[in-house]
């Protein structure tokens, strides 16, 4: 398999995985504590994404792993707030 088709799969599981997370988001709009829940696995499912992105492409370094950890965090208390508002 070649370096593009590679980068194509891991792109197309983390548009994909977004997808879904978003529709459940959508699809849980009535439910609070599900809407958490989503969020949730959301926050913990794009760091990881970005980590073994990183370390298959041989870019890993703990800068890395830290912005991807911020911004997922970040992300997760903006959508916290605006579901509890």
């Amino acid at each position: 398999m070649h370096s593009s088709e590679k980068r194509l799969i891991e792109y197309l599981v983390l548009f994909l995985g977004l997808g879904v997370l978003s529709f459940l988001f959508l699809f849980f709009r009535y439910s609070q504590t599900m809407q958490i829940v989503v969020v949730t696995v959301f926050s913990l499912f794009y760091p990881l994404w970005g980590i073994v992105h990183h370390a298959l492409e041989g870019r890993l370094k703990r800068t890395v792993i830290l912005e991807y950890v911020l911004i997922s965090l970040f992300v997760f208390l903006l959508l916290l707030t605006a579901i509890r508002y």
